[in-house]
């Protein structure tokens, strides 16, 4: 039967063309598979337990902000899917349904503030804080990691589509098969998302639904699953894929809370992509309530975040604020000379700080204000005023950064145990020192490059015999936790790179590219022994554009023991003795030369080159050969008598 390939699938599979693909093997087709979406059963939320269908109460949605973590789950008999291609968007006849926003949950990334620790069905422990989907397991180096390869995106809108609302675009290939994490496929989610319905957001059904459409002229369904010789899906001629939608019901008016005695006005903002915006939390209300102490925590949509921060208040005196960069928390205390509390100035800013726009920032409304505050009326165990804010939005249009701004640079001095390699892209293999019989983790570290959006890594590695490559990391920590899809056989090893809006991505300096384990032999003589890339491609976009230059610095092992022991001229192998597997090591030193993955020094020379012509080729294994045969027909000397004799080699060029 012809197998199908969709468009997920080609892009999953364009750097990884080089990867031998191994199908799962299926013991019978399934005559349905189902996908649900509902609320994320594993999230710890209050809506945990209400699955497809939600309400938010009218207390809830008047007192804040509403975040639903929500999944998609697959029911399946058999696990033979090798393409999943999921898109969903929020409908209502509401329109508040605009601000309603979706942030799809990167299965390779933390999720949980804490870990959390799973069996999965084949007995693996797995402690991880990432939200685990319903194919993953442990890599070959004990970390956790989801099958496959991941293409994922999410937007405001896509017209594509035809959602015209929040979209998050799901595909997942899987070149090699998988199992499922639990017993059942449905066990955990395909992929985990979060619903956030803005405080106030009008009463009403919202309804997350499939973006289920015809694509293309070829009539490929937009929203299907594909196996070795079948599709999934509830378009046109296929009604074999079951979609279970959710509704989330808002309940009340939907007006905000009472306005509090003290009023925060955090303003509304224009940017673009690239810009920073100062956002100042000004005192609307509340110049009459005396203020001891301030304690709130700050919130901002993602992907802006909040960089920089104000020293002081100057609505209430210029009073110093300590701030938490990494919790988003601040708090001052605003006393007078005597020690009794202080009023604000209406109209001056209590708090001020710095947001970036990321240069792909989606367009769109954002919002930033308080997760929580305490406004204390004296000292730390006295009432509190009750407070509220208003505005807080930031508008990110479609263009680039119109405003001109005057930065300072700053040059850091960096030290490091290797030097900057050229190329645009700078992998260091570190350097490692080890004991025979043991096991060394090499990372492959991003030394360079983080300003060079990358599509995909094609990669083949090299190392030095006897060592050998056991075991691969699953995903790649500087290009987001990305899933690297490995060959043993063949060493090699590729990955695509894309965010959420399907743009290369950058890596981040310092953080590992790869990862794997090398195994020392018990026998390995010491010495030390080269590790790192015989070929790479590293692209700027998709499978055929242009590449990024490369070099790699580091990449040693020390062995400690004994050098090597050998006979000196033609022993290639270096065991001591003369034989025919010295010819073969000389022919495939040939061979891997003339493929650019082996250098020639002088120690190689003088043991390869037996002849004594100046090069190493056929000709000196063929001398090994010959050699090898004439021992048993009882030439007696040694491989230099047998040099000087039949080669006429000049004995002072064999010492």
């Amino acid at each position: 039967m012809k197998k199908f390939i969709s468009a997920a699938t080609s892009l999953c599979m364009a750097a990884t063309s080089m990867l031998c693909s191994i199908a799962p093997s299926v013991s019978a087709a399934d005559a349905t598979k189902t996908l649900t979406i509902g609320t994320y059963k594993a999230s710890g939320s209050e809506y945990a337990a209400q699955g497809s269908k939600v309400t938010i109460s009218a207390d809830a949605i008047s007192a804040g902000d509403v975040k639903i973590p929500c999944a998609v789950y697959l029911d399946e008999s058999t696990a033979d899917t090798q393409t999943i291609a999921i898109p969903i968007t929020v409908n209502s006849t509401n329109s508040d349904v605009k601000n309603v926003k979706f942030d799809l949950i990167d299965p390779s990334k933390p999720y949980f503030d804490t870990a959390k620790t799973i069996t999965t069905a084949k007995g693996e422990s797995i402690t991880t804080k990432n939200a685990v989907i319903f194919a993953a397991g442990l890599d070959e180096m004990g970390d956790y990691a989801p099958t496959g390869i991941l293409n994922l995106t999410v937007d405001s809108k896509q017209v594509k589509a035809g959602a015209d609302n929040y979209y998050i675009g799901y595909g997942q290939n899987f070149p090699r098969g998988y199992s499922w994490t639990g017993s059942k496929s449905d066990d955990y989610p395909v992929f985990v998302f979060d619903v956030t319905f803005p405080k106030g957001t009008s009463a009403g059904d919202y309804k997350i639904q499939f973006c289920n459409y015809i694509k293309d002229s070829q009539g490929n369904a937009a929203l299907m699953l594909e196996t070795d010789n079948a599709r999934y899906a509830n378009i046109g001629s296929l009604s074999n894929l079951n979609l279970n939608e959710m509704t989330i019901s808002v309940e009340g008016s939907g007006a905000p809370q009472t306005e509090g005695d003290i009023v925060l006005d955090f303003g509304q903002y224009n940017a673009n992509p690239g810009d920073k915006v100062t956002v100042e939390a000004k005192l609307k209300k509340g110049a009459s309530c005396p203020v001891g102490s301030y304690d709130v925590k700050f919130k901002i949509d993602s992907p802006l975040s909040i960089v920089a921060y104000g020293s002081s208040s100057a609505a209430y005196g210029s009073a110093s604020i300590e701030t938490n960069k990494d919790t988003m928390q601040a708090s001052f205390i605003c006393m007078d000379y005597n020690s009794d509390p202080l009023m604000g100035t209406e109209g001056e800013a209590v708090f001020k700080f710095s947001v970036q726009i990321p240069d792909n920032c989606p367009a769109g409304n954002y919002n930033v204000g308080l997760a929580s505050a305490e406004i204390f009326k004296g000292g730390k165990n006295s009432d509190v005023w009750s407070w509220s804010t208003v505005g807080g939005t930031i508008n990110v249009g479609g263009g680039g950064s119109t405003t001109t701004t005057t930065s300072t640079t700053t040059t850091t001095t960096v030290t490091s145990s290797q030097p900057v390699g050229s190329g645009d892209i700078v992998l260091d293999f570190g350097q490692y020192e080890a004991d025979p019989g043991q096991k060394v983790t090499v990372e492959a570290k991003l030394q360079k490059g983080a300003s060079c959006p990358v599509g995909s890594y094609d990669v083949k590695f090299k190392i030095g015999s006897p060592l050998t490559i056991v075991a691969y990391g699953a995903t790649s920590a500087a290009y987001g936790n990305a899933s690297i899809e490995n060959n043993k056989d063949t060493m090699q090893a590729s990955f695509i790179c894309m965010d959420k809006n399907s743009d290369p991505l950058a890596g981040t300096e310092g953080e590992t590219v790869f990862k794997f384990s090398v195994q020392i032999p018990e026998n390995c003589p010491g010495g030390t022994y080269n590790v790192g890339l015989a070929s790479a491609e590293i692209f700027k976009g998709g499978k055929n554009s242009d590449v990024w230059s490369w070099s790699t610095v580091g990449g040693t092992i020390k062995v400690n023991g004994e050098p090597p022991k050998y006979s000196g001229v033609g022993d290639a192998d270096k065991d001591g003795k003369i034989t025919a597997k010295d010819a073969s090591a000389i022919l495939k030193l040939v061979a891997d030369y003339e493929k650019g993955e082996a250098t020639i020094d002088d120690e190689k020379m003088f043991i390869c080159d037996v002849n004594r012509d100046g090069f190493i080729n056929a000709k000196d294994a063929s001398a090994v050969l010959k050699y090898c045969a004439d021992v048993q027909n009882d030439f007696t000397g040694s491989f230099i008598d047998y040099l000087v004799q039949n080669y006429h080699v000049d004995p002072t060029k064999l010492a």
